[in-house]
């Protein structure tokens, strides 16, 4: 019996759900959503390049190899912030804009025979499904409003921000918790072709859902294959200053390729082009003002 009780006291120590960090919760025109601590932190970017710059699409990256640094990395340096614990969800993307704004294809077709649009939007469940179709001007949009309503300042995630949240601060998995992605991500292999309800799957070390499947998402980043150079130390970089693409991060239902959901893939894609698997999810910075979390 002792034996038994120290097993599960040791698979308890080491669960996942143990190391997650802080959450804090907001709660919008009577939506709920969750922030998760990420603190300060300097991880290892692996230097990648070769890309063709064409439209809206995940490249194949390739190790930049240097005589002075055979594996190419740069040093990257964050101060703290919450990151969304889900990617937004449709009823929050409402709560914000408005019902008419949600143009979500999911999960639209989910029943076309049997289901109407109005029907579906009406039912509570399939709100918690990812936004989908969203530009990044309209992600945008989105960070605008609801800081106009909670008087905080919300973004999108750089790039940056988005790998080391995906990584659960280890870079010990190949994606976001798992060296399975079918553990953790929605892929064209266990997707069955469309997005899912957020939070189905196993969370990574930090807490955070999703981060290598369900559907893309945005960064705030321009998008530039040589932007990062190996031996340098970048504290809270932004990317270019200005470019034509904005990053994309994550995989997606539709990703017929297992190197799509590493976090370290990247797309890049036009400000007013979206997908069936486009979303996003927020950060806010760490020092940010939390007394009031109800708008």
């Amino acid at each position: 019996m002792k034996n038994t009780l120290f097993s599960i006291i040791l698979i308890l120590l080491s669960s996942p759900l143990l190391s997650q960090n802080d959450t804090l919760t907001f709660s919008v025109r009577g939506v709920r959503f969750d922030m998760v601590k990420i603190e300060d932190a300097t991880y290892q970017k692996p230097n990648y390049f070769g890309d063709s710059m064409n439209g809206c699409h995940y490249h194949v990256p390739k190790p930049v190899k240097y005589a002075n640094s055979m594996n190419g990395y740069s040093t990257i340096v964050l101060s703290s912030y919450y990151i969304g614990k889900y990617e937004v969800t449709q009823d929050l993307y409402q709560a914000v804009l408005g019902k008419e704004s949600n143009n979500s294809y999911y999960p639209y077709n989910y029943n076309s025979n049997a289901r109407s649009w109005k029907m579906v939007k009406d039912e509570g469940p399939f709100l918690r499904y990812p936004v989908d179709r969203v530009t990044w001007k309209e992600a945008q949009r989105f960070v605008d409003s609801l800081n106009a309503i909670t008087g905080l300042r919300f973004r999108l995630p750089t790039e940056a921000e988005w790998e080391y949240a995906a990584s659960g601060g280890e870079f010990g998995y190949k994606y976001s918790g798992s060296d399975d992605y079918t553990e953790v991500a929605w892929g064209w292999d266990n997707g069955m072709a469309r997005s899912h309800v957020v939070g189905l799957l196993q969370p990574n070390k930090f807490g955070l859902y999703d981060m290598s499947g369900n559907v893309r998402e945005w960064c705030s980043d321009w998008f530039s294959p040589y932007y990062y150079k190996p031996n340098v130390t970048y504290k809270n970089p932004k990317g270019p200053a200005k470019g034509t693409l904005k990053i994309l991060k994550g995989g997606s239902w539709s990703s017929e390729m297992e190197r799509t959901m590493e976090y370290f893939m990247r797309a890049g894609c036009d400000t007013s082009l979206t997908a069936l698997d486009m979303g996003f999810r927020i950060v806010l910075d760490g020092n940010s003002p939390t007394d009031k979390t109800n708008f």
